[in-house]
């Protein structure tokens, strides 16, 4: 295997785990699924973020999301060269 092949997996699998992590940290901006069923949606409480932090939060899972993809056509790309 590649040297090359193998530090894009390793920074694919540290892009995903931030993708994770990014992704479970925010808040909901609908009542969901829980409304549908006769959940209540009330999400007054729900201060877990505010303003500015929710954009940033918003903008580094995007960015996390597009450098996942182009990763991931990246390990494709060498894997397919290597074989």
């Amino acid at each position: 295997m590649n040297i090359f092949h193998i530090l894009l997996q390793v920074v694919q699998f540290a892009c995903a785990i931030g993708l994770i992590v990014a992704v479970t940290s925010q808040t909901s901006k609908e009542s969901g699924m829980g409304a549908a069923f006769g959940g209540g949606g009330d999400n007054s409480g729900n201060t877990r973020f505010t303003g500015g932090a929710e954009e940033k939060i918003e903008n580094l899972t995007r960015n996390l999301a597009y450098g996942f993809v182009v990763l991931s056509l990246l390990v494709a790309i060498v894997a397919s060269k290597l074989s």
